[in-house]
């Protein structure tokens, strides 16, 4: 069997095609209740590095989908737990450092959220969370 496309067909097949293999961005609503409106909750959101891959496993103490990668959650305290798997910088098949973390904040309602990881000299893997909003650490440890 053979296809034929003409060329207004092929970017919407392309975009698609990239879809499958990119993954889809997944955020879920975090508390119970009614939506409420953006101003009212914050966003928080994992940041994915070209060699350091972090996950929001759960925030807390409550684990979230497998392919959700950001939450809405009410402000106030909040504990999330990510996994870091570091690649390195040797380009090697696998993770060269895999590393569980609880960071601890304070959300505001408003902001957004981002938690961040790195590895240093190989072996020291450092998580923290930033707000995005004010440019500030608010959780963990920045080198």
């Amino acid at each position: 069997m053979h296809i034929k496309m003409n060329g207004s067909s092929v970017m919407p097949f392309l975009f698609g095609t990239l879809l499958l293999f990119v993954g889809c961005d997944t955020t879920m609503q975090f508390y119970e209740g009614p939506k409420q409106p953006l101003e009212n909750v914050a966003h928080i959101k994992a940041h994915f590095g070209m060699f350091d891959q972090i996950r929001i496993l759960e925030i807390d103490g409550k684990a979230l989908g497998r392919t959700d990668t950001s939450a809405w959650i009410l402000p106030g305290a909040h504990t999330v737990t990510v996994l870091i798997e570091n690649i390195g910088y040797l380009g090697s098949l696998g993770p060269q450092n895999i590393d569980r973390k609880a960071l601890s904040f304070q959300a505001l309602a408003g902001h957004t959220y981002v938690v961040n990881s790195t590895m240093k000299h190989y072996e020291d893997t450092y998580a923290w969370i930033m707000d995005k909003t004010t440019k500030e650490v608010v959780a963990g440890e920045r080198p």
